[in-house]
């Protein structure tokens, strides 16, 4: 969640492109976590934003430019030290395909998990809208099919389209995979491919749309949103005694119900907007450490102290007898 959810994440999607509303309505009405970004746009080094100026410097760029260099040079170097033709593949075909996903109009998404006796039963799925580069990432596949998976995935036909389909071991999830329309989509369970085809003509799913109308942004990069309560409660479930329950309960994230968080660029600034849903029936008062929440807000007197030329600051408020009080409540 904090990988992808916003200012203490990977900045993706800076600046952001176009979004890809089709992704939007490809998502589950039941989903258990979900994240997308906006594919990148080239930085504008006149742009009254100040973090895509800074995107737009030289020194940036070439240090980006200089990464995947590097990468990729270190890659291959490995790859040709193993002696092995997967390894020399993945290290040809690997980065491209990265960059690719980071690049462009993504959404990931989980709509089940479970653990079952017989092996886990997951629903979830990968989109990448690849436009163009259709073509270039059907070659890749192609080339892994055949030289990685030793042709053992089987063909099926899906709305018209060809997907490939794989399960490793006979309790494991059915991974299918293919191209469709300029999107790359891989699925993991029973029909997780079929139902983002069957969704993508259909609108947003309701918890989404309200969550881009409570986070708006000018120019939204990521979008991240955790069903919290069903993830506690699977948590919970999988545990072999009451003590994930008792944990829940003493921390105080058994009253969590949601989180959401947004990044993207205004007219100047980078933003990053975080939505916590707590339950209902509290109140407003969250318990156990989620208490040192209901501290007040930061006043501009709070901040007197941060001199004006401050490369990075960080204030926030804390009462430690509070804290250890919590700590030693909670344990």
């Amino acid at each position: 969640v904090i990988f992808f959810g916003g200012g203490l994440g990977i900045p993706i999607g800076i600046p952001p492109g176009p979004e890809d509303p089709r992704l939007a309505r490809m998502a589950p009405e039941e989903c258990l976590y979900f994240t997308t970004w906006a594919g990148t746009a080239a930085a504008d080094p006149n742009s009254l934003n100040a973090t895509e100026r800074l995107f737009a410097e030289p020194e940036i760029r070439t240090f980006v430019t200089e990464t995947e260099r590097r990468l990729r040079l270190s890659l291959n170097q490995m790859a040709a030290q193993s002696g092995s033709d997967e390894a020399v593949l993945m290290a040809q075909i690997g980065p491209d395909l990265v960059k690719l996903l980071l690049t462009r109009p993504t959404a990931i998404f989980v709509s089940r998990f479970d653990v079952n006796p017989g092996g886990p039963d997951l629903a979830g799925v990968l989109v990448v809208h690849v436009g163009e580069k259709q073509p270039d990432v059907q070659a890749a596949l192609q080339k892994f099919h055949r030289q990685v998976l030793r042709q053992r995935a089987t063909e099926v036909a899906i709305d018209g389209a060809r997907f490939l389909r794989f399960q490793p071991e006979p309790q494991a999830p059915v991974f299918t995979w293919g191209l469709k329309d300029g999107y790359f989509i891989l699925g993991a369970g029973e029909g997780a491919v079929e139902g983002v085809l069957q969704r993508a003509n259909t609108p947003a799913p309701r918890w989404l749309s309200d969550l881009q109308t409570k986070l708006p942004l000018p120019r939204r990069a990521t979008l991240t949103y955790a069903n919290l309560e069903r993830i506690f409660r699977i948590v919970a479930a999988q545990a072999p005694g009451p003590e994930a329950r008792e944990v829940l309960e003493a921390t105080g994230l058994n009253q969590l119900k949601s989180y959401a968080a947004v990044t993207g660029l205004n007219k100047t600034r980078f933003v990053n907007k975080t939505l916590v849903g707590i339950d209902s029936e509290i109140d407003g008062q969250l318990d156990g450490l989620l208490n040192l929440l209901n501290a007040k807000p930061l006043g501009r007197e709070s901040l007197g102290t941060i001199p004006a030329d401050a490369t990075m600051a960080l204030a926030f408020r804390l009462d430690a007898k509070l804290l250890f009080d919590r700590v030693m409540n909670t344990l």
